[in-house]
């Protein structure tokens, strides 16, 4: 059996930092979830740094993070998008 307390290596350079969370019992507080819910989060070696995809519910976070400090090597710094807004489209792209 896998232990989901660790990150996973999806690839040589993706792995899987996310969270199963057995508590919550409603989806988007509407949608029944007996067996509750997976927060997907992955982080990419980019060779020059690292890129963390998607997060998890902050009561998660400390455990996201101590993945995500494992992968890394380090301590973990926030740079969401070098503060400018999130995008979704090629560089240049208004």
């Amino acid at each position: 059996m896998r232990d989901f307390t660790r990150p996973l290596r999806v690839t040589d350079d993706v792995y899987w930092v996310g969270v199963n969370d057995r508590r919550k019992v409603r989806f988007e507080n509407m949608w029944p979830i007996p067996e509750g819910i997976s927060y997907n989060a992955y982080v990419i070696d980019a060779g020059d740094g690292f890129i963390a995809v998607d997060g998890v519910e902050e009561e998660y976070s400390d455990e996201y993070f101590s993945k995500l400090t494992e992968v890394v090597g380090g301590p973990v710094q926030d740079q969401t998008n070098s503060g400018q807004p999130p995008r979704a489209g090629p560089p240049g792209d208004p």
